[in-house]
């Protein structure tokens, strides 16, 4: 049975790569920004969109393993989605300095031959240490922040040195909970 990401963020894809199995990446199309729009709840909008994105290649592939996920930050109450501009980045980061937020990622697995649905996500504190507007500047040159949730990058960026503390599970910032998805694998025979 083929295995399919639906994802092309390389970060997905290193993290899928570590189990050692054969997979192909799809990129599913699906608009989220509704889901953005509609739902407060951030452990039910990650879920959802992961559902919905793993539900639009599953419609399309026909004995298949489907596994997708989506990540968001959350800090006081509000959604830390991908910045849509370098001065949102900027405030961001400004607003994480010296402070504790959250990462929370969904994720679906869809069997198609048999028809099977598994949804869940995980989570992690991360503490930043007080950050000055010189390196957050600095780290914006790097280019990362318009492509990653939150605005920084966890693992590989200069961003990483911002980072006191991690509570939780790494894989909720890499953006796909590997330790779950390993479980439903299993359930579904694919050697790991």
């Amino acid at each position: 049975m083929r295995i399919i990401l639906a994802s092309t963020s390389e970060e997905r894809k290193k993290v899928i790569g570590y189990l050692g199995i054969d997979f192909e990446c799809i990129p599913s199309n699906y608009d989220e920004s509704f889901l953005q729009e509609t739902i407060k709840d951030p452990y039910e909008l990650v879920v959802r969109i992961a559902e919905e994105k793993a539900k639009y290649l599953a419609d399309e592939q026909k004995d298949a393993i489907i596994i997708s996920g989506d990540t968001v930050g959350c800090f006081e109450g509000e959604f830390l989605c991908k910045p849509k501009s370098l001065d949102e980045a900027r405030d961001m980061l400004m607003k994480l300095s010296g402070k504790t937020h959250k990462f929370i990622s969904g994720f679906c697995v869809i069997n198609t031959g048999t028809g099977e649905k598994e949804v869940g996500f995980s989570e992690c504190d991360i503490t930043f240490r007080d950050l000055s507007e010189n390196e957050i500047n600095e780290f914006l040159k790097e280019g990362i922040s318009l492509k990653k949730a939150s605005g920084y990058q966890i693992f590989g960026a200069k961003s990483e040195s911002f980072i006191e503390k991690i509570n939780g599970s790494l894989h909720a910032c890499n953006g796909i909970p590997i330790e779950k998805i390993i479980l439903v694998l299993r359930k579904y025979n694919v050697k790991i």
